[in-house]
């Protein structure tokens, strides 16, 4: 069961576990196996604590993920699911139902980078360049900075391009191959396409073929994030 899962789910289902173990540890609870009042409780008190500016400190949909995790970890060791329980599955509904009536939000969201936001890292990054080292480190981050915001890519499928994934379409701009992500657990794998913009300098394919041109007389490219160092000795 848990190699099915991604990394970032183990990953986040342990820190999770640490959370809720370390607060049994401090009040005086039983964590494994956990009574369902205790899960229940400790919900509470996690909806009930507020930042220093007295919004809510965990948004509403961040307490299904941690019962997750407890039942999760109870089910590996082979104890019952306290998050299964009447009480449990009341409280996130009566936290749910609180959050809703207060019309309240997770915890100051970040604003969004904007395409101007975009730009102007990519012309910090080459007014940056002071020789080829630079210049190949520059070409790589622009890259992977215009590819991963047009293609509105996570961060797992970003690094996990490959040199032989991306191909240049004179209509669509160029097609990339997805391998895996967060969604496609089977790995089917999928395709986004990235358009040419009316400006070189913003435009995620014109930002590929130049760190193509970096790696092409390699054939041992492999990652889009080669590192630069090989790159460069060519």
């Amino acid at each position: 069961m848990a190699s099915s899962r991604s990394t970032g789910t183990r990953r986040a289902y342990a820190s999770a576990w640490r959370r809720f173990e370390t607060w049994c540890a401090a009040t005086g609870y039983i964590s494994l196996p956990a009574h369902p009042a205790t899960v229940a409780a400790y919900l509470v008190a996690a909806a009930d604590t507020l930042t220093v500016d007295g919004t809510r400190a965990y948004a509403a949909a961040t307490f299904g993920k941690w019962v997750a995790a407890i039942a999760d970890r109870h089910r590996a060791t082979r104890h019952d699911n306290p998050g299964g329980h009447e009480m449990v599955r009341a409280t996130l509904a009566s936290i749910r139902r609180d959050y809703a009536s207060a019309g309240e939000r997770p915890r100051n969201p970040r604003a969004p980078l904007l395409t101007s936001d975009i730009t102007t890292i990519v012309d910090h990054a080459r007014l940056s360049v002071t020789g080829w080292a630079s210049e190949v480190l520059k070409r790589r981050d622009t890259a992977l900075l215009l590819m991963g915001y047009t293609g509105a890519f996570r961060r797992s499928e970003l690094v996990a391009l490959e040199c032989g994934g991306v191909r240049r379409d004179r209509l669509d701009g160029a097609h990339v191959r997805i391998r895996a992500s967060k969604t496609d657990q089977d790995g089917v794998g999928a395709f986004k396409a990235l358009p040419f913009t009316g400006r070189h300098e913003s435009c995620p394919v014109c930002a590929w073929v130049r760190w193509l041109q970096v790696v092409a007389a390699s054939s041992t490219c492999t990652s889009l994030r080669r590192r630069p160092n090989a790159a460069g000795s060519r």
